[in-house]
């Protein structure tokens, strides 16, 4: 005799397992702090997250890193990257793909603001997403 709490509970165990194998519950995956993703750049050859820190030196090519979103890796994507503020420093140009490249002509310390459009993680619409990168280019 099928109860109606026993197809309440085979509904549930369905559910369940929909869930788990096709992977529907992994659009949440991302961490976000205050709504959105910690995204950052990092130096040559580092891969963990940098605080947006970026080190070069003086006449010595350099590619930083692509962007990782700290917590989400290989979830999150986005439309284009963009410098909307602050000042990069000279030799260094930022390609499409996020990463900066170039050999640095002078020393000293630089900020810059960039705005990556349309972040998406796990299949989430996020909105645009304002980071700040500093550099510091030694003699």
């Amino acid at each position: 005799m099928v109860t109606n709490k026993s197809l309440v509970m085979c509904l549930f165990v369905f559910i369940i397992f929909t869930v788990s194998f096709f992977g529907i519950g992994k659009a949440t995956a991302c961490k976000l702090y205050n709504g959105k993703l910690n995204i950052v750049i990092n130096p040559p050859g580092v891969t963990g997250g940098s605080g947006g820190m970026v080190m070069g030196e003086v006449g010595r090519h350099m590619v930083t890193s692509k962007p990782v979103a700290t917590g989400s890796p290989s979830r999150w994507k986005y439309g284009k990257v963009k410098l909307v503020g602050g000042i990069i420093p000279p030799g260094l140009k930022l390609l499409s793909n996020s990463k900066f490249q170039g050999t640095p002509k002078q020393h000293g310390y630089w900020e810059a603001e960039l705005v990556y459009t349309d972040v998406r993680c796990g299949g989430n619409q996020l909105g645009d997403h304002y980071i700040e990168v500093r550099f510091y280019i030694n003699k």
